[in-house]
């Protein structure tokens, strides 16, 4: 069976990978979910959401937020739950949050200058939403 992967890229030599079935593995057995207010999430652009598939979530199932830096927050498992939310006009959802050091336990190759690099080309591109945990 194949990993889910998120992957972040600033060009196409640079890229961080997180493994989100492990990452859902731990939220599972080690977190809360967090009940959060659904426009502090929405980020300013949204990348690679498939409106038809958005069809098919639930935006009761907690989502996964994790810190990419200090005092910001990525959406890492549940962009089209949170799309879902937003476009039906959803005022709370529920999230597992991970901050920074941990989430970094579940990037493939973890490599703290080309993370860097990455998280500072995509917080350029505005991304990223304020950290509200």
């Amino acid at each position: 069976m194949k990993k889910e992967l998120a992957v972040l890229m600033s060009d196409e030599n640079s890229e961080i990978a997180w493994d989100v079935d492990a990452i859902n593995e731990y939220t599972i057995k080690k977190c809360q979910p967090m009940e959060i207010p659904v426009p502090g999430l929405q980020p300013k652009k949204w990348v690679q959401i498939d409106k038809d598939y958005t069809l098919t979530t639930n935006p009761e199932q907690p989502i996964v937020v994790i810190e990419v830096c200090d005092g910001l927050v990525l959406t890492i498992d549940g962009n089209h739950r949170l799309y879902k939310a937003v476009t039906k006009n959803i005022k709370h959802i529920f999230a597992y949050y991970l901050p920074l050091e941990i989430q970094k336990q579940f990037i493939s190759d973890f490599n703290t200058k080309t993370y860097n690099k990455v998280i500072q080309a995509l917080i350029d591109e505005n991304i990223f939403v304020k950290n509200l945990f």
